[in-house]
């Protein structure tokens, strides 16, 4: 009976421990990726960083970053001001967008609000936002 009730007691902190296990990326890394491909219009890279109920809006919208890819940009992210707590982060940026073949330069602000989704730290799309 001791030893059942100390085993159980193991199961319970292992699963405690596990649940409360920090995120096995880093948001400022995600948060690169995410305006790299959204205005490069790589919505597969999209769909693996973004929140499952994302996922259909970039399904969706498949047509309009299919026309992003056609610009043949290449993206540049500077990270400004990061804000993280334990399952909400906060990322300002600046996307640097060039042409490829072109001098032609936008920049355009951002602002990246990811979550804790499974372990990792994904992009919440309807709360972030483009030319913040």
């Amino acid at each position: 009976m001791k030893r059942t009730v100390i085993l159980l007691l193991i199961i319970l902190l292992l699963a405690a421990s596990c649940s409360s296990a920090k995120p096995t990326n880093d948001p400022k890394v995600v948060a690169t990726e995410y305006i790299k491909a959204f205005f490069e219009g790589d919505y597969n890279k999209l769909k693996t960083i973004v929140t499952k109920s994302d996922i259909k809006e970039i399904d969706n919208a498949i047509p309009i970053f299919e026309n992003f890819q056609k610009t043949n940009l290449e993206t540049t992210v500077e990270l400004g001001s990061v804000q993280v707590n334990d399952t909400k982060a906060t990322i300002f940026a600046k996307a640097i967008l060039n042409e490829k073949g072109d001098t032609y330069t936008t920049e355009e602000n951002a602002k990246v609000v990811l979550v804790v989704e499974g372990g990792k730290w994904v992009v919440d799309m309807d709360k972030s936002s483009m030319n913040e």
